[in-house]
């Protein structure tokens, strides 16, 4: 936002300086308190942000090389236990770490620790069957911003923008989850704040800075979609409204051309075969003689 056009080596810097990476279900990309380095963009599968839950929000595991591979609870043991405070072992509440924050396709994540200079601050981890991430190393990101320094500072600010909305979703997490249950919840969190929108401006105040703008875009999108809907229904309802007519006028149309064409063959006195032209019912056919006559001079 804010920049007008994308340079052309921009992207050729970036896909010479990216590498592929492939994860599976309950790999961990990195742990919190690890030290940084790479900045990574989602090619395929889900990936997500884990913490401890608790009463007072998600807490970073503090271990180190963890490997929920073994750890990651099933969706039927996360309904049969839907939160922490039943009785376990204290390892296998280090371990059961729950998702609060989703990437998917053409999202990105890691570049927070980059800008603010620190160690990681959460842990991720693949939540999908299998994923795809292409990295990029610190090093070379920190080349592209000093090579293109009109993009440094918006960069910077979406930076800090994700990690204010970090810091939110990890607060919010109070209770086991998968990461489809917490998909869902988003969905419908956000579905819930389009109606509340919708029913006054009161409800307009109580929502997050640039939020009434994603709204607007929202309503704006269902409007046109709705328009459009409209649109295609009155057209279906004017053909089939005049269809009958339409079909009648083109059937007069060709017995008219046909009757005409009868008399310009019969001035010329020359018989078409009725399978080519015509049906058997043709006046010509009828009328005319079987080959081209020519009349003496």
């Amino acid at each position: 936002r804010g920049i007008c056009s994308l340079p052309v080596r921009l992207p050729l810097v970036f896909a010479l300086s990216c590498e592929k990476a492939f994860f599976v279900a309950g790999e961990i990309v990195y742990n919190a308190y690890e030290y940084v380095l790479n900045v990574s963009l989602v090619l395929s599968g889900t990936f997500a942000q884990v913490a401890q839950p608790s009463p007072d929000g998600g807490r970073n595991y503090k271990g180190a090389g963890l490997d929920c591979r073994s750890f990651s609870a099933s969706e039927a043991s996360l309904e049969r236990r839907p939160s922490l405070t039943t009785e376990v072992g204290a390892d296998s509440c280090q371990m059961m770490l729950q998702p609060y924050a989703l990437f998917s396709h053409g999202s990105y994540f890691g570049e927070v620790e980059v800008f603010l200079r620190c160690m990681r601050k959460t842990t991720t981890r693949c939540e999908s069957q299998s994923g795809c991430l292409l990295e990029i190393h610190k090093s070379d990101f920190r080349q592209v911003l000093q090579d293109f320094p009109q993009f440094h500072v918006v960069w910077k600010q979406a930076a800090r923008r994700h990690d204010r909305i970090q810091k939110i979703h990890k607060a919010r997490l109070q209770r086991a989850q998968s990461y489809k249950h917490l998909a869902a919840s988003v969905i419908q969190r956000f579905v819930r704040i389009l109606i509340e929108a919708g029913r006054g401006s009161h409800g307009m105040k109580r929502m997050a800075p640039g939020t009434s703008q994603i709204i607007q875009h929202v309503h704006g999108n269902i409007v046109s979609l709705k328009t459009v809907e409209k649109n295609q229904e009155k057209m279906y309802k004017d053909i089939i409204g005049d269809g009958g007519q339409q079909i009648s006028e083109l059937r007069s149309g060709v017995a008219s051309l046909h009757e005409k064409l009868d008399i310009v063959l019969g001035a010329l006195r020359v018989e078409v075969p009725s399978a080519s032209l015509r049906g058997p019912d043709s006046k010509c056919s009828k009328t005319l003689g079987g080959r081209l006559s020519h009349e003496p001079s």
